[in-house]
């Protein structure tokens, strides 16, 4: 699924300040993608533009050949899942939900309880937490026909159980042939990024592998994640690569191996 930005410009008015301008972009392998970026550089509105919520002022942007220009021809394409969960979910409860899928009752209660959400099945959608409603925003996502998911600050108070069931949806949708692109500034989350791209002065500034990106990050950006470039730096000199975790538990076993090897 081919995902091209051509010569991209945004501004929200004639008089505002340009967000983007002269941006160009492809992505073409099903991949996990990381956008970060300072507040207010644009993540969000890159999200919105590739979504088909915003219109560029100038330039294009398609998905397989074809054209960009509103929530319609985007929607056959992709689903986008906003900062704020309420504005993805119809409601009243995640049971309902599953309606969407036009899929058997029985059948959508096996996909929850294999991903361990059947304990959120009968709750009201206003009566989940703001990380409980946002992980079932991001599952009912995944779920959908879509072969593009973009995400918009998707770890915002989810707790330590619904980052692994997220990652868990990440490494299912990637090997299914689907994309992902992620806008958050979530340091816990980088290692689940196959790529990064970062925003800065109206365009991308830097994009690649995690690693790479991640070398050049204090040098070349405004945005650095609390300790990563060290951490990364620190592997490195150990002669090893950092693989994919799903929690903090795991990252800390591995690196105790890898110090001891060392000695």
């Amino acid at each position: 699924m081919d995902i091209q930005l051509s010569n991209l410009h945004y501004r929200y008015s004639s008089k505002a300040v340009e967000i983007f301008h002269s941006l160009s972009w492809f992505s073409s392998t099903p991949e996990v993608i990381g956008i970060l970026g300072v507040n207010g550089c644009g993540k969000s509105t890159l999200l919105r533009l590739i979504g088909g919520l915003l219109t560029p002022t100038s330039g294009e942007i398609r998905i397989n050949g074809k054209s960009i220009t509103n929530i319609a021809s985007a929607m056959k394409f992709l689903c986008l899942v906003p900062e704020n969960a309420k504005l993805f979910l119809l409601g009243p409860t995640l049971r309902k939900e599953i309606s969407r899928l036009e899929l058997p009752e029985e059948e959508g209660t096996t996909l929850l309880e294999n991903s361990g959400l059947l304990h959120l099945a009968e709750k009201k959608i206003y009566a989940l937490s703001e990380g409980q409603r946002r992980l079932a925003a991001i599952w009912l996502a995944f779920q959908l026909n879509r072969q593009i998911i973009l995400l918009d600050e998707p770890t915002i108070g989810m707790d330590s159980q619904g980052k692994i069931i997220f990652s868990q949806l990440l490494q299912s949708a990637v090997s299914s042939g689907k994309t992902v692109i992620i806008a958050s500034n979530d340091s816990r989350i980088l290692p689940l990024f196959d790529r990064i791209a970062v925003i800065q002065d109206n365009g991308i500034k830097l994009d690649g592998s995690p690693k790479d990106v991640l070398y050049k990050l204090e040098a070349t950006t405004q945005l650095i994640p609390n300790q990563v470039v060290r951490l990364i730096t620190a592997i490195n000199r150990l002669g090893a690569d950092i693989p994919h975790y799903t929690n903090i538990n795991q990252l800390n076993n591995y690196l105790t191996q890898v110090s001891g090897r060392d000695r």
